[in-house]
């Protein structure tokens, strides 16, 4: 079981609300996708970073065709969905041995489904590469279980969409635990899932 401690609650109602939309939403997006490192949202953009780290420092063009097939793949959900010209940010950072992969969508078009896709497809390029933390607990979820979760995504994603977002927060998981801190100016503080 989770230990949860109380942390900064907001005063006002509007900001309470979209604090624990974008909060509850990192959590579940990293409990549902171990293959995440990281994930921040950024209020002014109203937007969602998710970093990936691949043990291995990429070669241009294995870096070039995996943004391609990101690219493409991402155009092709989105024109069955209606959307054309959704923007999405990728970026690498090398250190080391090591590769940050950076993902970046508005809140607005983004879906469960759409943040299901870009983790797959990293996941699967990136095979046996991927850094995923090793929890004794982890197991992966039974279709029911699995298909409640995705729901509950789409809830949050949903809800984080009408309001305002709260804070900016970075969320990321370690030693079997998901941490969400607070980036706010001079403000940060640290809520512990």
């Amino acid at each position: 079981m989770r230990q949860v401690r109380k942390g900064f609650v907001p005063e006002d109602p509007a900001e309470s609300e979209g604090l624990q939309s974008s909060t509850g939403l990192l959590i579940s997006l990293l409990m549902r996708h171990p293959e995440i490192a990281s994930i921040r949202f950024s209020r002014q953009n109203q937007a969602l970073k998710f970093t990936f780290v691949v043990k291995a420092v990429l070669s241009r063009a294995d870096w070039e065709a995996f943004v391609q097939r990101l690219r493409d793949s991402v155009e092709a959900f989105h024109s069955l969905n209606g959307f054309q010209d959704v923007p999405l940010a990728v970026r690498r950072s090398p250190y080391r041995d090591l590769t940050l992969i950076e993902i970046m969508r508005d809140v607005a078009t983004l879906s469960q489904e759409e943040i299901a896709l870009l983790t797959r497809i990293t996941a699967e390029t990136f095979a046996g590469k991927l850094v995923m933390e090793k929890d004794a607990d982890a197991r992966e979820p039974e279709e029911e279980e699995a298909a409640y979760q995705d729901e509950l995504i789409q809830s949050l994603l949903d809800d984080l969409k009408v309001s305002d977002g709260g804070r900016d927060l970075i969320g990321y998981r370690e030693a079997g635990r998901v941490f969400v801190f607070n980036k706010g100016v001079g403000n940060a503080r640290r809520n512990t899932w």
